[in-house]
């Protein structure tokens, strides 16, 4: 039994470029190689959780990153954050589909999210 067939996703022209810019300007800041998707949620994850980066377990990291990417994928409308728990931790619920997206689309559709949320917090 197959399932549906993954898509493609129509990268912005200007993505690329975008995307060096911003790990550039990240790198810049942060005084450290340019950071990669994982990096930037994980970034992201800890800021919203008003933690530092300290050693952490795989598992902390993983959550992290949960965080970081539902935070951006809220910024880009596909999720609403409902509340947040009595740890501090923010949940989400599924505004509108995301689209079923094949591996090589999935990271370009990811890097596209991550420039949106950083372009729009440094405007």
């Amino acid at each position: 039994m197959t399932g549906p067939t993954p898509e493609t996703y129509p990268a912005p022209p200007d993505l690329e470029a975008r995307w060096a810019a911003l790990q550039a300007r990240l790198a810049d800041t942060l005084g450290s190689a340019p950071p990669t998707t994982e990096a930037l949620l994980l970034l992201i994850g800890l800021q919203r959780m008003g933690l530092a980066p300290e050693k952490l377990s795989k598992t902390q990291k993983q959550d992290l990153i949960q965080l970081g990417s539902f935070t951006v994928l809220a910024h880009g409308g596909y999720y609403r954050e409902t509340y947040t728990d009595d740890e501090g931790w923010p949940h989400f619920e599924l505004k509108r589909p995301l689209p079923f997206l094949d591996i090589f689309s999935q990271a370009v559709f990811v890097k596209h999210r991550l420039v949106e949320y950083f372009e729009a917090i440094f405007a």
